[in-house]
């Protein structure tokens, strides 16, 4: 199927404002920082490492970041509509902030936003840089590798990227800082099911490997 819920357009308003949010903070973020740095020359994409395995330490890192409070150590970026956050995390970058939007969509179940998400024709819905995508590898459970255009918008050229993506599913219980001894005996029936969807750039070299 590829016409996206009726609620792919509120879906695409909060994902846009999302991402502007970030990029202003981000634009900031690389405009303080020395030239060498701006350019990205703190991270290197290694093809020692196979494509999924960038993929499974995104997977690692959002799963660690689900099962933290909410707010400890992050600062707000906006409040409105779609609410913002950012923090840095030195093994991430030392320098650009991560950032984390939330928003509580009613009426849908997660399985239907998932399937919004990881479908590329969906994509072209509600995400409006997105541009094109061909699919290189896939390993099934929808683990994959891809090459993706985003658009870059005025005066910007479009930018191509090399991604390994994959969804997991797992019960999380809820973090220790909201839960006491008494509460511990509670802990599955407070359990929330968790849908990751990750996406993670891969050395442009690997694909000399690829069948």
């Amino acid at each position: 199927v590829t016409t996206p819920p009726s609620f792919a357009t509120s879906f695409s308003k909060f994902f846009t404002y999302a991402v502007e949010q970030a990029t202003t903070t981000t634009q900031q973020a690389v405009a303080a920082i020395s030239p060498a740095m701006a350019g990205g020359e703190d991270t290197v994409l290694s093809s020692s490492k196979v494509p999924m395995q960038y993929a499974l330490e995104a997977l690692a890192f959002v799963q660690d970041l689900h099962s933290q409070p909410a707010t400890d150590g992050w600062t707000v970026v906006s409040e409105k509509d779609f609410p913002v956050r950012r923090r840095v995390y030195p093994e991430i970058s030392p320098v650009i902030p991560v950032h984390k939007g939330e928003k509580v969509i009613e009426g849908v179940a997660a399985e239907e936003i998932a399937s919004v998400l990881k479908s590329y024709d969906c994509r072209k819905q509600w995400d409006t840089r997105f541009d094109s995508v061909n699919m290189l590898e896939a390993y099934g459970a929808d683990a994959h590798t891809a090459f993706m255009v985003m658009k870059g918008g005025f005066p910007f050229r479009d930018r191509g990227f090399y991604v390994s993506s994959l969804i997991a599913r797992e019960t999380v219980p809820p973090p220790a800082s909201r839960r006491n001894a008494a509460e511990a005996e509670q802990l599955s029936s407070e359990s929330r099911a968790a849908i990751f969807y990750v996406s993670a750039s891969f050395s442009p070299e690997s694909v000399n490997h690829f069948a």
